[in-house]
């Protein structure tokens, strides 16, 4: 039995200082590799909720839209997308409709935000305009803004043409509405920075009741 024990004594030994620095290597390697793992997992999966999140901003902004010009009294085809104004084609990032007596307006504004920032970032609101004399509705109260980490990377949204219809030549308008959305930035980065862009949703709706 001691003979055994002895023997047992003489094969163990221990780890040199060498093995031990290839061992901490090895596993500092591993977990490096696990850690860009799964920040990369983290990034994929932050992309996709953030893309969701836009998508159905765009679709919800695009929805009230198509509502209001659907069920509008008359939209003011001179101030709805783009318009020609003694020759020369006006784009107006905005689109005026008149309900029951009231007169409301969808326009692209500039975030302020990033006025400064190099690569200007806008957002999409709905106004009650207040003063019924003013054609363009310069006095107005918000009714809707999209939030504010949402964005439009581009002010282009509204466009709008006089077709002939039906078997009676009668005239309608069609009014084109693209939204092209992006997430926002970290703070104080520019929204070129975003991690999602070019999100594009788009309709179509076209009204007889319209006026020049």
């Amino acid at each position: 039995m001691q003979n055994v024990i002895k023997r047992i004594k003489k094969n163990i030994r221990g780890s040199t200082l060498i093995e031990l620095l290839i061992t901490l290597g090895i596993m500092s390697i591993l977990l490096t590799m696990l850690s860009n793992i799964f920040l990369q997992i983290m990034v994929i999966n932050l992309k996709n909720k953030e893309r969701t999140y836009v998508r159905d901003i765009s679709s919800s902004v695009l929805n009230q839209i198509r509502k209001d010009i659907r069920n509008a009294d008359t939209v003011d085809a001179k101030y709805c997308g783009s318009v020609s104004d003694f020759g020369a084609l006006v784009t107006y990032d905005k689109c005026i409709f008149n309900t029951n007596n009231k007169r409301y307006i969808w326009e692209v504004y500039e975030l302020d935000a990033y006025s400064l920032s190099g690569t200007p970032a806008y957002g999409i609101r709905k106004s009650e305009c207040t003063v019924l004399s003013e054609v363009d509705c310069s006095t107005k109260t918000t009714k809707y803004e999209t939030p504010d980490d949402f964005l439009l990377q581009y002010n282009n949204v509204f466009k709008a043409e006089q077709n002939a219809t039906g078997t009676t030549g009668s005239e309608s308008i069609v009014v084109s509405v693209t939204i092209t959305g992006q997430s926002a930035p970290a703070d104080g980065e520019s929204p070129s920075a975003a991690l999602v862009k070019n999100v594009i949703k788009q309709t179509i709706v076209s009204t007889r009741n319209y006026r020049q």
